[in-house]
């Protein structure tokens, strides 16, 4: 990268309309034509002493901005001072050029005007930004480049879309900007020379993931200064291809024609992979004791050019979910590796961005320890299976034994009313009958009293009768019949005048039942049968006991089938055998389900756990075969 010393610094560059390049230093204006430097006159009464921008227009006339002096033009040899900036409010802070050479100024409220050959604002062009840029440029294609702080902008139809530094950091703060007609564009930002393909660029704007492949150019190359003075655009396009930079060191220029780019990918190589407790040299896959959680991974790449130039990535795959960017370190450190397998990748780009994208890897697989290994977690999910399944157990015993309790305690309550209604109300009533019993002994036979009072003594017995039989029933019969013995009983008397046929199947090994729970579900099956004969007329009726995990009791009958209203209200009017039913299973712990379809019957079943249904010990057929009594 040449420099041109004996200039010293600039403090304003610009492009003319044949190629020239005009450049302001604190004393000359120099004025650059086919490679030759030529003096002419510098503005006169500069309070400042500083330009701070220049621009040609398409008449050929040079403008200067001087600050709060206003502009000055060059034109026929001699300077003149046609604006100043308090006037009308016209304050530039920079000048524009544009591929027409119109005449654009950027001003301190952050809007872009034209002015007029007397250098009068005539009208706003756009206002692309609030803040102050620090260079801007009108070339091709690309429209308006605005730099600032922030990365560089494009003002495209109205809108500001931006290359932001956060995500580009060589765009930081640019404070010159040009395009040439090969279709490359030129920026100084940040102490570098960025060289840039334009379709590339402008593809950037829109397109987040768009690849750029700078060229970047700074003191290594021969770039003299990292300062340039601020609020100046420091860059201009000659007309023989050249682009000229001004820092405060002094101005250079870029040949983009004549630079050598370097095509040669720089070679990488792993050479060690380091654990707390051993190095290997070279590696290429490493099987790793167990326990190891930390790994170190050092590694190279080589460029004889410009070696501090050379980029790293690398990515560790199933850890890094991208590539990493260490800097300027050369190893990669990782801890708390759980076991398994890894490949490490590395990458690296030379000092014009060329990248070898093959790199190098090494693979390393961690074995585990006892504890990580899947027999452990094996055991631990069936431990905690177990615990969970002894949970699950302690907790039905203590709801079983909680429902037993209170059955126990409804069966202790109903026999002690049984025994209060056998000893009070049904032995007085029995006394009351062989006391009237006695006086109408004492009646003559031929007594007009003798009928009525043997008829009302007749239906006292029957009364007596039926009231014993209902004491009976609050009391559970504790050595009666099994429960499908006990339905056959109850369906034979049911069924007797009846043209029903009337079966019962048990299935399974029978068990002896808890007596509350035979009771409820005996009264349910005779409830079933009787409502099948009355109601539903059925010529066919099978009653089905089922001995498994759950004890379940079924009665399906042939018949019409519930009325639509009674199987809406789930009850016939006045009548509260399917609501009773109901009670019965939910007491028993168990479900009842009635389903029903015209014409063909109804079918009544119901599931009552068997942890709820059985008594503990034997089944009822096994202490038959040993002859023992039923259980108390």
């Amino acid at each position: 990268m040449p420099v041109i010393s004996h200039v010293g610094s600039t403090e304003a560059i610009c492009e003319g309309l044949n190629g020239d390049v005009w450049m302001f230093t604190h004393e000359r204006l120099l004025r650059l034509r086919d490679k030759h430097l030529l003096n002419t006159t510098h503005p006169i009464s500069v309070a400042n002493g500083a330009i701070d921008d220049c621009l040609v227009d398409d008449q050929g006339v040079l403008w200067a901005n001087a600050g709060t002096d206003g502009l000055f033009r060059l034109a026929g040899g001699k300077w003149d001072h046609p604006v100043i900036p308090s006037a009308g409010g016209f304050r530039p802070v920079q000048l524009i050029p544009t591929a027409d050479h119109r005449r654009l100024a950027y001003l301190a409220s952050g809007a872009i005007v034209e002015f007029d050959g007397g250098g009068h604002a005539i009208r706003e062009e756009l206002k692309p930004t609030a803040g102050r840029a620090m260079s801007m440029a009108i070339a091709g294609a690309s429209g308006l480049l605005v730099g600032d702080p922030s990365g560089l902008g494009r003002v495209w139809h109205g809108s500001l879309q931006t290359i932001s530094a956060t995500r580009v950091p060589w765009v930081r703060q640019p404070t010159g900007v040009v395009q040439t007609k090969s279709g490359q564009t030129w920026m100084i930002a940040q102490a570098q020379i960025i060289g840039l393909v334009t379709s590339e660029l402008e593809a950037a704007f829109t397109d987040r993931k768009a690849r750029l492949r700078p060229v970047v150019l700074s003191f290594s190359d021969g770039l003299p200064d990292i300062d340039v003075r601020s609020g100046v655009r420091a860059a201009a396009l000659g007309g023989d291809g050249r682009v000229w930079f001004s820092t405060l060191a002094g101005t250079v220029f870029v040949d983009p024609a004549h630079l050598v780019r370097n095509t040669l990918p720089p070679p990488v190589s792993i050479n060690r992979l380091v654990t707390p407790r051993n190095s290997y040299t070279d590696p290429v896959y490493v099987d790793l004791p167990q326990g190891t959680s930390k790994v170190e991974i050092g590694y190279a790449a080589l460029s004889l050019t410009m070696p501090e130039r050379v980029r790293v990535r690398y990515r560790l795959e199933g850890v890094d979910d991208d590539w990493v960017d260490p800097g300027s370190r050369r190893e990669a450190s990782y801890s708390n590796l759980a076991p398994g397998r890894y490949r490490f990748h590395v990458i690296a780009a030379n000092n014009d961005g060329v990248w070898n994208r093959s790199g190098a890897t090494v693979g390393f697989s961690i074995a585990p320890t006892f504890l990580q290994s899947g027999w452990f977690t094996l055991l631990c999910t069936m431990a905690g299976a177990l615990l969970l399944w002894a949970l699950y157990s302690v907790r039905t015993r203590q709801l079983t034994a909680r429902v037993r309790d209170r059955l126990g305690a409804q069966l202790a309550e109903r026999e002690r009313i049984a025994r209060e209604l056998h000893d009070t109300l049904l032995q007085g009533f029995q006394g009351l009958v062989l006391r009237f019993q006695a006086i109408a002994n004492r009646l003559p036979p031929d007594s007009a009293m003798r009928p009525p009072m043997d008829e009302a003594l007749n239906h006292a017995e029957a009364v007596l009768t039926e009231g014993r039989n209902r004491v009976s029933d609050l009391r559970f019969a504790e050595d009666g019949p099994d429960l499908a013995g006990a339905i056959v009983a109850i369906a034979g008397d049911l069924g007797s005048g009846s043209a029903a046929s009337i079966t019962v199947t048990a299935e399974g090994r029978a068990r002896e039942l808890d007596a509350m729970v035979r009771e409820e579900l005996l009264r349910i099956a005779e409830e079933a049968i009787r409502n099948a004969i009355q109601h539903s007329k059925a010529s066919r009726i099978e009653v089905t006991i089922v001995y498994g995990r759950q004890l379940q009791l079924g009665v399906r009958d042939d018949g019409k089938g519930l009325p639509d209203d009674v199987a809406a209200a789930g009850q016939r009017p006045r009548h509260f055998g399917l609501t009773g039913m109901r009670e019965r299973a939910r007491h028993a712990g168990g479900l009842l389900t009635i389903a029903s379809r015209p014409q063909l019957g109804v079918e009544v079943s119901v599931a009552v756990p068997g942890r709820l249904a059985y008594a503990p010990g034997q089944s009822l057929n096994a202490r038959k075969r040993n002859g023992e009594e039923s259980p108390t």
